[in-house]
């Protein structure tokens, strides 16, 4: 059954109590005493004067009684409220402190079309009978090379490549197979440099553009890799996975518009791709829009049921709805299905501490720590569910370790600066209120908490 009345509106609902309470005793005690006193025209009028005046003093005790009572009972409703409407800001704020940075997924350009196994394996057989007939067949080392990626070899893919690149120093596929494995690999600066070679072989190479355009993008050149990927586009606009990419490089930059455009147009060219919704996902949940969020990652979910990250992600649009139940559910499918996914754990301990279950919060922050302990994040979140649990001295802990990675975080100063002042240790509270606003002068509760010390 559903309540009439929440828990989070009765201070209100006792603040307007009190107000007309007092309000209603206040009136009737003025009401009792006589706005103006006729003092008629005749000397018999002096009796009924002083009978007033003394029925009048008479109240004055009850009217000040009622205002001073009144006026007490309000003020502290007043303080409740704004205590109440305090600590829900403070848990929003930290709320938004601990979650988990959704995951991006780019691509590798080698084959358009994804290779089943049965032409990988009669390419690598066909290619190894050409080499066994003709051992300086430049082109047949090639192809192996670029089929052995296709299987996950890339060492192996390379080792070929490099033989074909020694036959045919001239060979801009080799060098783009090569740049592939090398993105594989997360050898950036390999799979620039050979991309770029393959480019000036041959500048219509459209893989090699994708290529390195990836590598762009992962080193965080971002503005050079959308550059590369739109050459791509330009070179062939039927192919999908240059919109992707691109889509992704304008995600980094926060340009959501462009990047849903590019997922857009990547989905109309190839809608069997469940990354393709997925990113598209990421971008509408970063723009707020969290029904065409779910959709997208229903999509995924829909053409790929056993991705634990598309879990993830849509149990971090229930986190934002506040629909905890539901992010719980995710979380646990996405755990089942990928029980070393650090992100996992972590929405849902974010979920069990707005469930005040802080013993499970805990639980999950800490495995999420053990899988990831690195994460500033995951401390400041763990450093949370310690304060509301009351165990300030950990959650110091905590909040200092996260301050240790990542010295830039306005909101875990903030989160100390709180604790510092549970524990009464205000010149503490004090100094983080202040380091809170430096790195985030727009932080009003950091302000507010500052003016109260």
């Amino acid at each position: 059954m559903k309540r009439f009345i929440s828990q989070k509106k009765l201070p209100t609902l006792l603040v307007i109590i009190v107000i007309i309470f007092s309000t209603i005793l206040i009136s009737i005690s003025i009401s009792r005493i006589p706005d103006k006193v006729d003092t008629g025209s005749t000397v018999n009028n002096q009796s009924t004067i002083i009978e007033i005046n003394q029925e009048s003093s008479n109240r004055f005790p009850l009217l000040f009684l009622t205002i001073f009572v009144g006026s007490s009972l309000t003020i502290f409703a007043t303080y409740f409220l704004l205590k109440q409407s305090s600590e829900e800001t403070q848990l929003k704020f930290e709320k938004q402190l601990g979650e988990v940075k959704y995951e991006i997924i780019s691509a590798i350009a080698n084959d358009k079309s994804q290779m089943s196994e049965e032409k990988i394996n009669q390419t690598i057989k066909s290619t190894t009978t050409a080499l066994n007939e003709n051992s300086n067949d430049a082109m047949a080392y090639a192809s192996r090379g670029g089929a052995k990626f296709n299987t996950g070899d890339y060492e192996g893919s390379i080792e070929d490549v490099n033989k074909a690149i020694e036959l045919d120093p001239q060979n801009n596929i080799a060098y783009s197979n090569r740049s592939a494995a090398y993105a594989k690999l997360e050898l950036f600066e390999e799979t620039i440099n050979d991309a770029t070679i393959a480019i000036e072989i041959n500048p219509k190479n459209q893989f090699a553009y994708i290529n390195r355009g990836y590598a762009y993008g992962e080193t965080d050149q971002i503005e050079l890799s959308i550059i590369d990927y739109s050459k791509a586009i330009e070179l062939d606009e039927n192919f999908s996975l240059p919109y992707l990419n691109r889509g992704v490089g304008n995600s980094k930059l926060g340009d959501y518009t462009k990047s849903i455009n590019d997922f857009n147009t990547a989905i109309e060219l190839d809608s069997s791709d469940p990354i393709y919704f997925f990113n598209r996902g990421n971008s509408y949940l970063s723009l707020g829009d969290y029904e065409s969020a779910i959709e997208d990652y229903n999509n995924s979910i829909e053409l790929d049921k056993y991705n634990a990250t598309f879990y993830v992600n849509r149990g971090n649009v229930y986190l934002s709805l506040g629909d905890y139940e539901k992010a719980i559910e995710d979380e646990n499918m996405a755990i089942n299905l990928d029980d070393k996914l650090d992100s996992a754990y972590a929405t849902r301990g974010i979920c069990y501490r707005e469930l005040n279950e802080l013993d499970k919060a805990i639980d999950d922050f800490d495995t999420a720590l053990r899988l990831n302990p690195n994460s500033d994040v995951y401390f400041s979140s763990r450093g949370s569910a310690y304060l509301n649990a009351k165990k300030y001295e950990k959650a110091i802990n905590d909040f200092n370790k996260s301050i240790n990675i990542n010295p830039n975080n306005s909101k875990t100063f903030f989160n100390r600066g709180i604790t510092f002042a549970k524990l009464g240790e205000y010149e503490k509270a004090k100094n983080d209120y202040t380091e809170s606003l430096k790195i985030d002068p727009g932080n009003r509760l950091a302000q507010e908490r500052l003016d109260l010390l």
